[in-house]
């Protein structure tokens, strides 16, 4: 594990166990007393840093995350991305021409692979046929070459209609039975919207209802595995608080191993 994953205030306080209560500690450990209570296991894949790139995160590394616009301890299911090729020249087009920007970085460690250009005329779109279903999410970064225009990206038509600007955003949607084109991902859809050219980024199917964090993928589906976290509970701690996704849970059952929960984890206090 590297200093550069724990740069971010993600504290425990611990009231015993030869620390002091009230103290905060952070998931390091940097005082060396109990070296060995953070257990970390599966995930890799993405994480956004403070500056809003992204960057890949090596297998079985705590994932310090600032997708939320502040530092969180980040804990994800397993996903897979079914969206095979993140490179949208390889999706169908209608009137549309694809191309891979020649300056422009993408979001994802200034890597240029995963940026394309879409431009046409009127009444076009780029988009996979028949690749959703019920009980997926669809995401995908997009910005635009010159200020504030709109574009119709992920649902068809005017449904998916929204507002873009020269800096990379990240959109989702979820399929809607019965609704035009439902089953089709559109990366961009020129029939609604201002604008004639955009960039697009890391498309992502997935199953569930909210986007987690990009998963690349390079000519097949690949998955995610579930990052799992614990931390052994000090003797004498009667209750657990923590603020996960902005809300604060207190636990008063207390396990002998604290097992941080699914989403973006801002801090756990062991009182």
């Amino acid at each position: 594990m590297t200093e550069a994953q724990y740069n971010a205030a993600i504290a425990i306080y611990h009231p015993t166990g030869g620390r002091k209560v009230g103290k905060i500690y952070d998931i390091r450990d940097t005082d060396n007393t109990s070296p060995n209570d953070l257990t970390v296991s599966g995930g890799g894949g993405t994480r956004f840093l403070a500056d809003g790139t992204l960057e890949t995160v090596p297998f079985e590394m705590p994932k310090i995350d600032y997708s939320t616009g502040q530092a969180a301890f980040l804990i994800e299911p397993a996903r897979t991305n079914y969206i095979s090729d993140q490179n949208i020249n390889f999706f169908e087009k209608s009137g549309a021409t694809v191309s891979v920007h020649p300056t422009i970085k993408s979001p994802i460690d200034g890597d240029a692979y995963h940026i394309q250009a879409a431009s046409v005329g009127a009444s076009a779109y780029v988009y996979l046929s028949g690749a959703v279903s019920s009980g997926q999410v669809q995401s995908i970064f997009i910005r635009s070459l010159s200020g504030v225009q709109t574009i119709a990206i992920l649902n068809h038509n005017s449904q998916g209609v929204v507002q873009i600007d020269e800096n990379w955003k990240r959109f989702e949607a979820l399929y809607v039975a019965g609704s035009p084109g439902a089953t089709n991902f559109y990366a961009v859809d020129f029939r609604g919207g201002s604008t004639t050219d955009v960039l697009v980024a890391l498309p992502q199917l997935e199953d569930g209802i909210n986007a987690t964090t990009p998963i690349i993928t390079n000519g097949s589906a690949v998955t995610r595995t579930a990052l799992s976290a614990s931390i052994t509970v000090p003797a004498g701690v009667t209750s657990i608080e923590e603020k996960v996704d902005g809300v604060v849970n207190t636990i008063t059952t207390i396990p002998a191993t604290y097992t941080m929960p699914n989403g973006a984890l801002e801090y756990v206090k062991f009182l």
